[in-house]
């Protein structure tokens, strides 16, 4: 009885095996002598999307017409943006402020809620990542002490820290002085505000693009965090006492 090659005999039952001839079957998945590159579907391949020029363009344009001081800004009763500004470009020295003196963007499902009064609002500095970015630059300028946010010594108080007395008041005098506010209406603000951050780099938005100022800044605010955690006083609801 002759002896079938072996390679025949797996081609019974694995009909995608080669043969003994070398030559392989229709279906070419069982083995190939060369690399071959993946073929996916054009629905899954990654997709790398960008803020268009019209998408931009549009919204510097809302930005810059409707700027204003905060006490004088419109807010129309829809879901956008918001860009907060240097008056005077330069003013945070040695960091670099943005296109036209950007320096932060924040969005609102409703900007007519004017949710963005709280960064202007003293004794706010401890729920407002703007408040104590900015404390943080100007701490040394404006004589401000850091202390916990609330009353309970724990690591969110530390780190969502305010600052002490009068800094507040003079926080927020800085702040309403210096700073102007426009806002861009959209209904797709959510996709937006992920390409128009890394578009136009705003200063104080440490996430959500790679900010080349970031490292410092946040050292800035552990200091901050450091003097809290070190300054003991009481909360009465309103100041701390140290």
């Amino acid at each position: 009885m002759s002896k079938r090659p072996i390679s025949n005999v797996l081609s019974v039952f694995y009909p995608e095996a080669p043969s003994s001839h070398g030559h392989h079957q229709s279906r070419k998945t069982w083995c190939s002598s060369s690399p071959r590159k993946a073929r996916f579907p054009k629905s899954n391949m990654v997709r790398i999307e960008k803020l268009t020029q019209a998408e931009k363009d549009g919204t510097s344009e809302d930005f810059r017409r409707t700027r204003a001081p905060i006490t004088r800004l419109p807010a129309p009763p829809e879901s956008g943006f918001y860009a907060i500004y240097l008056r005077t470009r330069g003013l945070l020295l040695p960091f670099r402020d943005g296109e036209n003196g950007l320096i932060y963007i924040g969005l609102s499902n409703c900007l007519a809620d004017r949710a963005f009064d709280q960064h202007f609002s003293t004794e706010r500095t401890g729920s407002s990542t703007l408040r104590r970015s900015l404390g943080a630059l100007l701490k040394g300028r404006l004589s401000l002490t850091a202390i916990q946010r609330g009353a309970g010594f724990s690591k969110a108080n530390v780190g969502n820290y305010r600052f002490v007395g009068d800094g507040e008041a003079r926080l927020t005098a800085w702040m309403r002085d210096h700073l102007e506010v426009g806002v861009h209406s959209s209904s797709d603000y959510l996709r937006l505000e992920r390409l128009l951050i890394p578009e136009l780099g705003p200063l104080l938005n440490l996430t959500k693009w790679p900010n080349p100022q970031a490292l410092e800044i946040r050292r800035l605010r552990k200091l901050c965090a450091d003097e809290a955690s070190r300054v003991r006083g009481t909360w009465d609801g309103r100041k701390t006492v140290v």
